[in-house]
């Protein structure tokens, strides 16, 4: 293996067939090297497909990319304080098997193509954004179950568990935040309703907006400028956790609970709500216009009541607008309805 590496990385190669002719004609410069007499047969094209049909056993694989990645971290002291999981789906244009057991299938496709199969691929890595570990898995399985098996290969990779797991909210399901407890790490991860056992986060919300003066600041400063800028306000709070570990042993951790209040974020909502509000109220306008050709007619307050209530969901303003009605007389002696007035409700806002 390592004479046919040495091959492919000055040849350029990677065929198998020249592979014998460039060994044997250097079998003095290899003996040398190795300390091993070389025979004529020993680099046919025979032998080394053997060593990729080696190769390709799957234990064969994760041993060997374990010990690869143990070496990196060993030689360029790469820390490994913190490791992040994350998961993908890629489409693609293949028919699935179902009758075997295959990485290509159907499933939730998060490119909206579920016409497409696909596989899955489940990655951890350092911090620092080096690999550690990937899973290929049929594209048609949930990602819950993947991120224990990416752990347990980083624990062996890594050799310890003192690590910050960090990942997206498909890792916040129960039981994962309590094999990552168990296993002697903490995680880090969104909240995931599903996952939290019924809780809501409502009163979360309610709670720390009622305590702004427990807030803390998250600050950045621009490099140019110097200037320190407020990014985010969170709100803390711990509570007890409990589980039972396969021995049948209680297992008690404290978890933190984080409610971040991003401006960013919401000075972008708000743009975008009164963006709402303003086409709300140029439909609104149009509401208030005499009938005329292309422009309907509302004989009845609920008539009318019915149209505005269908306008103020499609521009999201339900709750957020009052609108009034009024009735006025019509040339023809009969009465229609039209918008009166239309203003904020400042509370709801």
């Amino acid at each position: 293996m390592v004479v046919w590496l040495s091959y492919i990385l000055t040849e350029q190669d990677h065929r198998l067939e020249p592979v014998q002719r460039w060994v044997n004609s250097r079998a003095r410069l290899f003996n040398r090297l190795l300390g091993i007499e070389l025979r004529e047969t020993d680099f046919t094209d025979d032998r080394l497909a053997n060593v990729l049909t080696t190769l390709g056993v799957t234990e064969s694989q994760e041993m060997i990319a374990q010990r690869l990645s143990q070496d990196w971290i060993t030689m360029y002291e790469l820390p490994t304080e913190v490791i992040r999981y994350d998961s993908t789906t890629i489409a693609v244009y293949q028919e699935s098997d179902e009758g075997k057991e295959r990485i290509i299938g159907y499933g939730h496709s998060k490119d909206y193509h579920p016409d497409l199969t696909q596989f899955k691929v489940m990655l951890s890595s350092l911090d620092m954004g080096m690999p550690l570990t990937s899973q290929v898995v049929n594209g048609k399985r949930a990602d819950d179950g993947l991120y224990l098996l990416a752990y347990e290969q980083v624990v062996k990779t890594v050799g310890h568990s003192r690590f910050l797991a960090i990942g997206d909210s498909k890792m916040a399901a129960w039981e994962t935040r309590c094999q990552l407890t168990m296993g002697g790490s903490w995680y880090l991860c969104p909240y995931r309703e599903p996952a939290s056992r019924g809780e809501d986060i409502e009163p979360w919300i309610e709670k720390a907006l009622t305590q702004p003066e427990q807030w803390q600041a998250v600050t950045q400063t621009d490099e140019k400028t110097g200037e320190v800028k407020t990014v985010t306000h969170v709100y803390t709070w711990s509570r007890p956790q409990q589980s039972i570990d396969s021995n049948g042993n209680l297992v008690t951790w404290d978890e933190r609970i984080l409610v971040a209040q991003f401006l960013a974020l919401q000075q972008g909502l708000t743009t975008r709500r009164e963006r709402q509000e303003a086409k709300l109220y140029q439909a609104l306008d149009q509401l208030r216009l005499p009938p005329s050709r292309g422009r309907k007619r509302y004989r009845t307050e609920l008539e009318l009541r019915q149209v505005v209530e269908k306008t103020l969901k499609q521009f999201e303003m339900t709750g957020l607008a009052t609108v009034s009605l009024t009735a006025e007389a019509h040339k023809d002696g009969r009465q229609r309805w039209i918008v009166a007035d239309y203003q904020r409700h400042q509370a709801a806002w």
